[in-house]
């Protein structure tokens, strides 16, 4: 019979799994929402899964939002995000960006909607799995018969500090 510490530990890595496969999920949604609702965003975001695209993008979701705010608001946005990295040349041409958007605007206000909350799951989850990965290394530093269980593969913390997937 397993002992609490694997019971516990096998459980954290079930549910950490879960985790990263809906965080991947949010993941591939995020961009096809974001091709629809503003396909210009990624010549400023290459990545719109981003900390700082995901903050952008639940504070103006689509192409309309990003045009109608302007730069001054974008660009104070940006600067609490990312002082040294975003500045207002970003805001203005992302603002151009928006203005001058093939985005339909069909579906705007569902749409919208549903990228604010598919980006705030993925912040969730991502917190949470952080978490996850937190105890997990917890469990593996306080136990003493880890050291073995680390040499099989696919068990313990590994590539940079991940659980198994």
């Amino acid at each position: 019979m397993p002992s609490e510490l694997v019971v516990t530990y096998r459980e954290l890595v079930r549910l950490h799994m879960r985790l990263s496969d809906e965080a991947a999920a949010y993941q591939n949604e995020i961009p096809a929402l974001v091709v629809v609702l503003f396909p210009e965003f990624t010549q400023i975001f290459t990545d719109p899964c981003g900390q700082t695209a995901l903050t952008v993008l639940k504070a103006f979701p689509s192409a309309q939002a990003v045009a109608e705010v302007g730069v001054e608001p974008l660009f104070q946005l940006l600067r609490t995000l990312k002082p040294a990295h975003y500045g207002r040349p970003t805001a203005q041409k992302l603002v151009a960006l928006a203005k001058a958007s093939v985005s339909s605007g069909r579906a705007l206000a569902g749409r919208s909607l549903s990228l604010r909350i598919l980006c705030d799951q993925l912040e969730h989850t991502q917190a949470n799995l952080a978490r996850l990965e937190a105890e997990i290394e917890e469990l593996l530093t306080n136990d003493p018969g880890v050291k073995g269980l680390q040499q099989v593969p696919g068990c313990g913390l590994q590539d940079g500090g991940s659980a198994p997937r």
